[in-house]
């Protein structure tokens, strides 16, 4: 909008100008073109009482006092002029004489400080050649008076051209605003707050107050959705446990006490119990989502040496999943945080590593520390994943094709489990992997956790 005000406003004052430029020359130049034309008929005129050179001097005297008009012979010398010359500078009046080729239609040229139409033309009177007819007109003064016009013109675009830049610019940052706000409000909505988050906008156009009263309308709307969907998915968990726990207590119940079984039943029975475990670690986990996104992890702070910790977990992966795990610390590392959900995490992330390593590469562990953070590196040596997949591990459900199989144990659950408790505990989760060469999971958490307890809202324990 600005560049095409520029554009309107300097062509109009460009237009201006050259149109009054050119009303300046047409007046003056048909001025000259009509002495130039008369001038040759008064000396016939009045060479038919006079001589020829005082003809041509008295038609030249009738001409207005502020034209120059001059004859030179094919010699160069000065038959006659206007008897203005005696008034004006003798210097000036000797370059006018010094000009040569002057055009025979009337034109604006500039001469020392002053501007002169000039035009010059042959002066014929009864087939006989008198000379060099010269004219000159000084319009010096309309021309400077044009300068100091088109100054003014140029000076008053130029203020109106910042004038309405500035108003242009006010008016869309005054109508930018609200839709900005509109994007601080947002990036700072989650999937908790949906039904809490409203865009109010006082001073805002119609247009963009029905875009906020629209907005609202829809997060309403999945804010609902989303709080049913997370009431189902909990009672649907907790429901579907009970009785698949106790299934799965009578399963192997009834495996102790089958010794009488055929091979096939056996196997059948062992089927059945592995599936039914399964799908109860599917509902645990499923249950500590639910609770997470409900705020509902408790988290007790106690004061723990995290080497200790890690060297717990470590001993019982090693029993059940991967013989070699290293954890690498160069001292006693201490931190103030909750036991359990640090169990659940290094757990989760050692059995991740464990199923994706060969049992002959070992798993490393190191620890490291700063004043306000401390850093959990956990480090395999399997099968990685390309960098397109390593954004989305942490979604649930989500498994890589060549690796996150039925037939690792894992229901694609553990790593988003990891990450909803990292980040409850103000802490961040990031991985590194590549094809072949392993995954590089790095977990900091802040060195002091304060005390926090949330109560279940909807979500049976």
């Amino acid at each position: 909008m600005t560049t095409f005000s520029v554009l309107g406003l300097g062509g109009v004052s460009c237009w201006v100008g050259w149109r009054m430029q050119e009303i300046l020359i047409d007046t003056h130049t048909d001025t000259i073109k009509h002495l130039s034309d008369r001038l040759p008929l008064d000396v016939q005129i009045y060479n038919e009482s006079f001589p020829m050179a005082e003809s041509v001097q008295l038609a030249i005297d009738k001409a207005p006092p502020n034209v120059l008009i001059w004859v030179e012979a094919a010699d160069g010398e000065i038959t006659a002029q206007s008897q203005s010359f005696q008034v004006i500078e003798p210097e000036f009046r000797e370059n006018l004489f010094a000009l040569y080729e002057l055009p025979k239609q009337p034109n604006v040229y500039q001469v020392e400080q002053r501007y002169l139409v000039l035009c010059s033309d042959l002066l014929k009177v009864r087939g006989r050649n008198l000379g060099q007819m010269r004219i000159a007109q000084d319009i010096t003064s309309n021309q400077l008076m044009l300068n100091r016009t088109m100054q003014g013109l140029w000076i008053v675009t130029g203020l109106a051209i910042v004038l309405l830049a500035a108003v242009i610019a006010w008016y869309i940052q005054r109508s930018l605003c609200p839709l900005r706000r509109i994007s601080q409000i947002a990036s700072t909505i989650s999937a908790h707050d949906l039904s809490q988050a409203k865009m109010t906008l006082d001073k805002a156009p119609t247009e963009v107050r029905e875009l906020a009263e629209k907005l609202n309308e829809m997060l309403s709307r999945l804010g609902l959705s989303w709080e049913q969907q997370r009431q189902l998915l909990g009672d649907i968990s907790h429901e579907l446990r009970t009785p698949l726990s106790v299934t799965y207590g009578s399963l192997q119940c009834m495996q102790r006490r089958g010794s009488s079984f055929s091979a096939m039943q056996q196997e059948l029975l062992e089927t059945a119990i592995s599936e039914t475990d399964r799908t109860i670690q599917l509902l645990q986990s499923l249950l500590d989502l639910a609770r997470a996104d409900n705020s509902c992890v408790y988290l007790h702070s106690e004061r723990l040496k995290l080497n200790d910790l890690v060297a717990d977990v470590v001993k019982l992966t090693e029993k059940a999943q991967h013989p070699l795990i290293k954890v690498n610390a160069d001292q006693d590392i201490w931190m103030t945080t909750d036991r359990n959900c640090l169990i659940q995490i290094l757990t989760h992330l050692l059995d991740n590593a464990a199923q994706y390593s060969p049992p002959d590469h070992p798993i490393t562990i190191t620890l490291s520390q700063t004043e306000e953070t401390r850093t959990i590196e956990i480090r395999d040596y399997g099968c990685g994943m390309p960098l397109d997949q390593q954004e989305r591990i942490f979604d649930r459900f989500y498994r890589i094709d060549h690796a996150r199989s039925r037939a690792t144990g894992g229901v694609g659950l553990g790593l988003s489990i990891v990450k909803t408790l990292v980040e409850s505990m103000d802490g961040q989760i990031k991985v590194w992997s590549h094809p072949g060469e392993g995954s590089l999971f790095t977990v900091t958490l802040p060195s002091q956790l304060c005390s926090s307890s949330h109560l279940s809202t909807g979500i049976k324990d």
